[in-house]
């Protein structure tokens, strides 16, 4: 009885995780805040998408630490998301990444200020993607 109850919250949480293998048909993948920590494959051609909370108002933005750019290359700047309309409102900081060639690597993200060396960012995120 229980594992019939506990078997689909299972699913339910892993889905809520990030941790559903999203990505696993190899069509782009969508990541976030809970995805970190996970493994995801996509194929060449396809887009890694990671929407993490930011607000570039204080100077913070999520910036790349880490990544094989001749398998995962970054298209373009972050993009700021927001519902919010007032000046200085956090939002969803945006960043794609297009799959170029076929491996494995880490992407290591961190919220700093772009500007202040030798400063240890203040929060990181991480996940491996497998480019088949």
């Amino acid at each position: 009885m229980l594992r019939r109850i506990a078997a689909p919250f299972l699913v339910l949480l892993l889905l809520a995780a990030g941790c559903s293998g999203a990505g696993d048909d190899g069509g782009d993948v969508e990541l976030g805040v809970l995805s970190n920590g996970g493994t995801f494959e996509v194929t060449v051609g396809s887009a890694v998408v990671v929407q993490l909370e930011g607000n570039p108002s204080t100077g913070y933005s999520w910036v790349v630490l880490d990544v094989d750019d001749s398998l995962l290359r970054q298209a373009g700047e972050y993009e700021f998301l927001t519902s919010n309309e007032a000046i200085g409102g956090a939002g969803m900081m945006q960043l794609t990444f297009g799959a170029i060639a076929a491996g494995e690597t880490t992407l290591r993200l961190g919220y700093l200020r772009p500007w202040e060396a030798d400063v240890a960012p203040v929060e990181e995120w991480e996940v491996t993607i497998a480019v088949r």
